[in-house]
């Protein structure tokens, strides 16, 4: 099966139901590679789906997880194996039914080739993806953000004891979890031009939060259109310090932590690898985004270019 390695909380059982999953085009999937903005796109993913609409209020119940909104679409806990076809677990269902009027969001890190399809209303699987919001960043500040949450993470759960070199050189050959950087992005450049993928950059979400909530609701909710009032809102709802204030909303409860100080909302920007990499981490970095990419490295990397920024 392609993707990985996993955490031990997914199982090859989940890896095959998440393929097979008969999705509907409403569905919304927010995909990216670990420690790229994951948690901050469902956050304001849950806000723009959890909003009022005109006469209908907004759902009676407050979420008080953002997992409640999108849980993680590859663990075992949120699936049902007793019987086949396996089928979502009986409170991620409620969940979407008590906060989203029953819409059905995700949060995945699961390569595009393991994504579930739309199916047809005779349950025929089409070759279409569902709604689809790919959040990219720069591997280099997703690999430092990475090494903080496993080495705070219970090795039990899939943590990483050792120090930063060790973990450098596990995760620049996609030995870690969830696999290689290069890999995901590449994976996932068939799929970067279909109307139904919508591809946000963290540093674009880091200088223009505004344009970036904007543009997520008029992807996954494009028939109600924010109004200035619900963009300020959300808006301020989703910096940085609203989320390190609020942060029991947003600390993973999948895995177990070692650390008490640890905050999944970390720093919140970018370059923060520059005092992290060594000056041979780094060539090996751009060597590798040349191997994976091609001639132009980094610049060339699909889903997250350079000269995009």
């Amino acid at each position: 099966m392609s993707g990985g390695p996993w955490l031990p909380i997914t199982s090859a059982r989940t890896l095959r139901a998440c393929a097979e999953f008969p999705a509907r085009a409403d569905d919304v999937f927010i995909c990216s590679y670990p420690k790229s903005g994951t948690t901050w796109c469902q956050n304001l993913v849950a806000r723009i789906l959890t909003r009022s609409r005109g006469d209908e209020p907004a759902p009676p119940e407050s979420w008080s997880h953002v997992s409640e909104v999108s849980p993680f679409f590859e663990i075992d806990p949120h699936w049902d194996h007793e019987n086949e076809p396996s089928s979502l677990a009986a409170n991620v269902v409620e969940n979407h039914r008590r906060f989203v009027r029953g819409r059905r969001v995700f949060n995945t890190h699961l390569p595009l080739a393991l994504m579930p399809r739309v199916v047809d209303d005779d349950n025929k699987k089409q070759n279409r993806l569902p709604k689809i919001v790919y959040v990219a960043r720069d591997g280099r500040d997703c690999a430092v953000s990475f090494w903080h949450h496993l080495k705070s993470q219970s090795v039990e759960d899939g943590g990483f004891s050792e120090g930063w070199d060790t973990f450098f050189e596990s995760w620049i050959e996609g030995t870690i979890a969830f696999g290689s950087w290069f890999d995901h992005l590449n994976g996932w450049r068939d799929a970067s031009a279909d109307a139904n993928v919508l591809v946000l950059k963290y540093e674009d979400m880091l200088h223009n939060l505004p344009g970036t909530i904007r543009a997520a609701a008029e992807h996954v909710d494009g028939d109600r259109p924010l109004t200035t009032d619900e963009l300020d809102a959300i808006t301020s709802a989703c910096t940085f310090e609203a989320m390190k204030g609020d942060i029991d909303k947003y600390q993973p409860k999948s895995v177990r932590w070692i650390d008490d100080s640890f905050s999944f909302v970390r720093r919140g920007v970018s370059g923060s690898y520059e005092k992290v990499f060594s000056e041979n981490q780094k060539r090996r970095f751009e060597e590798k985004a040349r191997e994976k990419f091609g001639g132009g490295g980094l610049a060339n990397a699909p889903m997250w270019r350079t000269n995009d920024s």
